[in-house]
């Protein structure tokens, strides 16, 4: 059996062979983890570095043809105050709040990977780095052939992988590991964060922090947080991501990802 130190140090070899990466996708544990708030934040964050930051968010449900003026796609645009075409940034996107394989077979569209492949290295001529957001976790299916997991082999990026904190995460994260692991796919970072309100009972502190603690005892990616749930982002979704993007682990995270000194 492999050790965790020698896991840990096979990581690190993972990350120094990824330099010439220009761009990190953001995946998930499951949907509803918070990936487009982290996504938005964490960009700005590199952007304030003095980092010229891009982002996708490929494939959307849920987003009316008419209006897509309240999707995540153009909340990370406008969180960039971005002059990105949205089509730049959302190559799919779907009325139906439902996985995207079904949505896209509702309307007899097949989800292209070169497409998204072509618009991601239009976008790498413009920008430094590319952050791009999936959609739900790793192995949802975009096809009857491949996955999310797919996608992210195309493009040829290392994942960050945004989990929860309560009961059954670890679980989820650990499977999620396990399927980038196996396509080798390089995790740089495990992001813990609180995307809906925590009940204030003393059950669910011991849940959550037994399992904010055997992630970071059993991951073999450098965990980032918790970041604790803000109530700003169902009032003022910008002014949320403004102050998650100040938040000390948020710009930890950052640093971590351009390896510049703090």
């Amino acid at each position: 059996m492999v050790s965790l130190s020698q896991r840990k140090r096979d990581h690190d070899k993972n990350i120094s062979a990824q330099v010439m990466s220009r761009g990190v996708f953001i995946t998930g544990t499951d949907t509803g983890v918070g990936k487009t708030a982290i996504t938005a934040a964490l960009a700005r964050c590199m952007h304030a570095q003095g980092l010229r930051v891009g982002v996708m968010k490929p494939i959307e449900t849920g987003v009316p043809n008419a209006d897509a003026s309240h999707s995540d796609a153009n909340r990370l645009r406008r969180a960039m105050n971005s002059d990105q075409p949205f089509d730049t940034i959302c190559q799919y996107h779907f009325p139906d709040p439902i996985a995207p394989l079904a949505a896209a077979k509702r309307h007899n569209q097949a989800l292209d990977l070169h497409k998204i492949h072509s618009a991601y290295m239009m976008l790498s001529t413009h920008y430094e780095w590319i952050v791009v957001e999936g959609v739900g976790g790793i192995m949802v299916p975009l096809s009857t052939e491949y996955r999310v997991r797919e996608l992210v082999m195309k493009l040829q990026l290392p994942c960050i992988i945004v989990s929860r904190t309560s009961l059954g995460a670890v679980n989820h994260l650990l499977l999620t590991l396990e399927a980038l692991q196996h396509a080798g796919i390089p995790s740089l970072a495990i992001v813990l964060n609180e995307s809906s309100p925590q009940e204030h009972s003393k059950t669910t502190h011991i849940q959550n922090t037994s399992t904010i603690e055997s992630i970071r005892v059993l991951s073999h990616a450098p965990v980032f947080g918790p970041f604790p749930y803000d109530d700003a982002f169902d009032t003022d979704w910008d002014d949320g991501v403004g102050t998650l993007q100040h938040h000390p682990a948020m710009q930890a995270l950052a640093h971590h990802l351009t390896r510049r000194p703090i």
